[in-house]
């Protein structure tokens, strides 16, 4: 049996073509997902669904072109950002991702935010990017479209334009990813949505089950299911001795639960319909080496004939390089904050082996940092580590016992 998976990424869009049941890996298609918008705010961070869904067909056009048997689409991506729909189901607004920042604008409630509201008020650790946290504010400030009806992430409203379906449907994985969910209730908090101004028809339907959506072409299309437990279900499964290392733009440690458990900087997101994946997730991963490549198309616009070229051979004296650091600090998930340069550090005197590496060790830091607690994975029976992403997870793997240093690979 053949299945085709894909993969709407924030910085990425992947396509594969998979044998079943020995998980053969037949073909994939990976393609930068450049749909992001000009904003006219730095804390705006919105990308175009129809340039996503015109990124999407053509490649699988492809894959089905090449293959004719194929038993089912599955699909999954970015959570916690949303695209505004209308009754047919066709897209009224950008995809607000979960990189934007209004949830944390003070703006919002006599000088509070969003997400501050939601913690004094309620005691609720809202995030500043996830839906409902990103509906609340344009509510408020009147930038909800006119001709929306509902909402849904940008992997389900792919699903819907594959379909034709008229109204979203989501899994527990992506609702939950929303906020204002109880993950052990597996359900929204009603009561709440419903006494900040949202009606409860406005919320899109929620499924446990990995049912289909429809079809596209004959072909089975299955609901969405959110990236990190996507990311879990292929790396490791149903094993609950493993810990997952993810890096994509941002990063999650995850381990499965048969029971719900939430402390200080870790999340029971919902990944079957009973059980959790226990995970600490951070805003910097990935984004990390974005920003290094920002700095190498900085420094080497083209080949050193051309106008700045010859930066790249530049050196300065022996012994002129102050301490280098880099500062891969985003704003917190909870809690705001902003991106502050490091001063210690001219962009001059940063060569790019020590300007690798900084980016590097900074970005595996955060794994350490004491906002992404250790603790319920450091003192569990976990014996493997699945590293996916990057190689980021070599640092954090050294901090195991050696007898857990197994990987699957």
């Amino acid at each position: 049996m053949k299945i085709i998976g894909i993969d709407i990424g924030t910085t990425s869009i992947s396509i594969v073509l998979i044998s079943l049941p020995e998980g053969t890996l037949l073909q994939a298609v990976t393609l930068p997902n450049d749909t992001f918008l000009p904003t006219a705010h730095p804390w705006e961070r919105l990308q175009d669904p129809a340039a996503i869904l015109a990124i999407v067909l053509p490649a699988l056009d492809g894959l089905l072109s090449a293959c004719s048997d194929v038993a089912a689409i599955g699909l999954t991506g970015q959570m916690h950002g949303i695209v505004y729909l209308n009754n047919a189901g066709s897209p009224v607004s950008p995809l607000f991702t979960w990189q934007d920042g209004r949830g944390n604008l003070p703006d919002y409630d006599n000088g509070k935010s969003v997400c501050s509201c939601m913690d004094e008020g309620y005691g609720i650790k809202l995030a500043t990017g996830y839906g409902l946290a990103t509906h609340l504010y344009n509510l408020k400030k009147g930038l909800v479209p006119t001709d929306a009806a509902s909402f849904c992430t940008i992997a389900d409203y792919v699903g819907m334009a594959l379909t034709g379906r008229g109204a979203p449907l989501l899994h527990i994985s992506q609702a939950a990813s929303l906020g204002l969910y109880d993950s052990k209730a597996n359900d929204f908090m009603r009561d709440i949505i419903t006494e900040n101004g949202i009606p409860l028809d406005f919320l899109p339907a929620v499924t446990k089950e990995t049912v289909s959506l429809g079809s596209f072409r004959g072909i089975p299309v299955s609901v969405s299911i959110g990236d990190n437990q996507a990311s879990f279900m292929g790396s490791v499964g149903k094993d609950t001795d493993c810990i997952l290392v993810n890096i994509g733009t941002g990063s999650q440690i995850s381990v499965l639960s048969h029971s719900f458990f939430q402390g200080k900087g870790i999340e029971a997101r919902p990944f079957t319909a009973d059980s959790y994946l226990l995970a600490g997730a951070a805003l910097c991963g990935g984004s990390a080496y974005a920003a290094l490549e920002r700095f190498f198309r900085e420094y080497i616009p083209g080949h050193p004939g051309e106008p700045g070229g010859n930066r790249l051979c530049q050196r300065n004296p022996p012994g002129q390089f102050p301490p280098c650091r880099s500062d891969t600090r985003r704003p917190k998930r909870h809690g705001g904050g902003a991106l502050r340069p490091v001063p210690d550090c001219p962009k001059r005197n940063r060569p790019l082996s020590r300007q690798t590496h900084s980016l590097r060790q900074r970005s595996a830091q955060k794994r350490r940092s004491p906002e992404h607690p250790q603790e319920p994975f450091r003192n569990a029976p976990y014996h493997r580590s699945a590293p996916r992403g990057s190689r980021l997870w070599r640092r954090f793997d050294s901090s195991l016992p050696h007898e857990r240093k197994q990987l699957v690979l």
